[in-house]
């Protein structure tokens, strides 16, 4: 007696089942998120960017504020002690930060800056902020007084200690 041959229902049945099959296995097997080092994602091609970027937001009368910011080396290590207690977290995942309100005035930015300055990896402070003015130098959107003037600005972070 021959056998019978399956049908083309069944066949789509068995199909769908070794597809899902699939998929959960696959899905099991899979590593977990990966972690990404924050300090990683600053370059100082992306500083002079964020630098630039943020510059152009504040008010007129902040931009031609003068510079009263020196560098803290204790808020200096805060930001490190910061970043790599957010690595060292081992709950479910960082809680969502609130919006921030870009800084105010130049010293706040100035600050911000100085702080990521330090969180770059393999960049001594004087080789970031010389790669710093080389990226605002090239920037053709920025007009010739605020490259001036950012340059002045990195050069003054780059003198801090």
């Amino acid at each position: 007696m021959p056998v019978p041959r399956p049908t083309a229902p069944t066949k789509a049945a068995a199909s769908a089942i070794f597809m899902l099959l699939l998929t959960v296995l696959g899905l099991s097997c899979s590593p977990a998120e990966p972690e990404v080092d924050k300090s990683a994602v600053y370059t100082p091609e992306s500083l002079a960017s964020e630098l630039t970027y943020r510059f152009r937001q504040l008010s007129p009368d902040a931009k031609s504020a003068a510079v009263r910011y020196q560098h803290n080396t204790r808020n200096a290590k805060g930001l490190k002690e910061e970043t790599e207690s957010a690595k060292n977290k081992t709950s479910g995942g960082a809680p969502a930060r609130k919006k921030q309100a870009g800084p105010s005035t130049l010293d706040d930015l100035l600050a911000d800056i100085d702080g990521k300055l330090d969180l770059i990896p393999g960049a001594s402070r004087a080789d970031a902020c010389k790669k710093m003015t080389e990226t605002i130098s090239a920037d053709s959107a920025l007009p010739d007084g605020d490259k001036q003037r950012l340059k002045e600005l990195v050069t003054k972070l780059q003198g801090s200690p």
